[in-house]
């Protein structure tokens, strides 16, 4: 209703605007944005950027035939990889969709590929969505990995901090280290790495050459690669007590980066203007 009433007093304010540009999550504050410029500026160019890669576990991502009808998702999705395209439209072919560039991924194209190190280290890597974090938690603990003679850290993600877990575990290993280093770094320096199947930095894994090991906490936690046809550099478990048997290296394939994530030009910067 706030973002509503924004875009009310916008208008009769007699501000003109000639495009709106949304972080387009689908949730309620979105609605809100979309349904408020959509209805007092009809003419205005209307964008949604989803500045992430696919969840297939979080359907209400993808807009359906009835908000888009509503009014309450942008006319035109902004899209950061080329393989992304046909999953928005899945539940809605009438939306457009555009491929714009990465924003946050422009790192990789400047990244040369590193090989993980053999120094026994694990990399335990947060999504940021509380309930998956503390699963994704609660299931290495389950499968020992802290009584072996192995180094292990985990990579905070930015929105959610590790105390904040911490409050909904009975038992948190005392060799369970959190890293400062940035993403890239971490995973770069880490030989083995566990991530749960709700964040972009799987496929950003994968694509770099690396392996990486996804517990299947969520049903859905498949549909990102049979859906994007990926099949290589990774691993998706169900028991906790298979991970032992994963603590090893596994051959790498390689994968064009621009399907997945769209490199910055000054010809793609313009959509943004």
């Amino acid at each position: 209703m706030q973002n509503y009433s924004f875009f009310k007093n916008l208008f009769y304010s007699q501000i003109k605007i000639k495009k709106v540009i949304n972080w387009a999550e689908n949730q309620s504050l979105d609605k809100g944005w979309n349904y408020g410029s959509r209805s007092f500026y009809p003419k205005a160019i209307s964008l949604g950027y989803q500045g992430f890669t696919f969840f297939p576990q979080y359907m209400s991502l993808t807009p359906s035939k009835s908000e888009y009808d509503s009014k309450v998702v942008p006319e035109t999705l902004l899209s950061i990889g080329k393989i992304f395209n046909k999953t928005k439209k899945e539940f809605c072919k009438y939306i457009k969709v555009k491929t714009v560039p990465a924003l946050n991924f422009q790192h990789l194209f400047k990244q040369k590929h590193v090989v993980g190190p053999k120094n026994k280290s694990v990399l335990i890597i947060l999504s940021g969505f509380l309930q998956d974090d503390i699963n994704l938690i609660k299931w290495c603990i389950k499968s020992n990995l802290h009584k072996k003679n192995i180094k292990i850290q985990i990579k905070e993600h930015p929105i959610l901090q590790i105390n904040i877990i911490k409050n909904y575990l009975t038992f948190f290993p005392d060799n369970y280290l959190i890293t400062k280093k940035n993403f890239s770094d971490s995973i770069n320096s880490s030989q083995f790495l566990i991530c749960s199947g709700v964040t972009s930095g799987i496929l950003e894994i994968i694509i770099q050459k690396r392996f990486v090991i996804i517990p299947k906490l969520s049903p859905f936690d498949n549909l990102i690669f049979s859906k994007l046809n990926i099949r290589k550099n990774f691993k998706v478990l169900d028991k906790p007590a298979d991970l032992d048997n994963c603590l090893r290296d596994f051959p790498t394939y390689y994968y064009n980066k621009s399907p997945f994530f769209t490199k910055l030009t000054r010809k793609n910067i313009k959509i943004f203007v």
